[in-house]
């Protein structure tokens, strides 16, 4: 079953996905465990798990306005080993809804090169990038 965890509860859920979404943002250039955590107590994303008999993936959403459209994106995606495989195709269908409800005219995220595979065989459009940076002034993490 797939379920969004109200903001308040989301400090009694978080020692039990912490781990798995502090994997995830390994590579992640700009943003860490503890920046996520802000994002979700601050009301400016949703938490949204996956649980089977226990929590085996979790999901951290945002709404984007742009110019032209609002977006749906995925700032965290984390889970189990096979739980993409197991839970994938649902997990995709309940996002995609997501953001429907939500009157976003797109989904989208930024993730590594390897997901391209499964997204494609799911209609999501996908393209080659390039992730780059410079820091102009040293940065303090809190």
């Amino acid at each position: 079953m797939i379920r969004e965890i109200p903001t308040h509860l989301v400090p009694e859920f978080w020692p039990l996905v912490d781990f798995m979404f502090a994997k995830a943002l390994e590579h992640h250039p700009h943003l860490d465990i503890d920046g996520l955590l802000h994002i979700l107590l601050a009301e400016r994303a949703q938490l949204i798990l996956v649980i089977e008999d226990k929590i085996v993936g979790g999901i951290v959403m945002e709404s984007v306005r742009y110019p032209s459209e609002m977006v749906g994106n995925i700032v965290a995606l984390a889970g189990e080993v096979g739980s993409l495989a197991k839970y994938g195709e649902s997990v995709t269908k309940y996002l995609e809804d997501w953001c429907l409800t939500r009157n976003l005219s797109t989904i989208s995220m930024l993730g590594r090169a390897g997901w391209s595979t499964f997204l494609s065989r799911h209609g999501w459009q996908t393209q080659p990038s390039l992730v780059a940076w410079k820091e102009l002034r040293p940065h303090v993490r809190n």
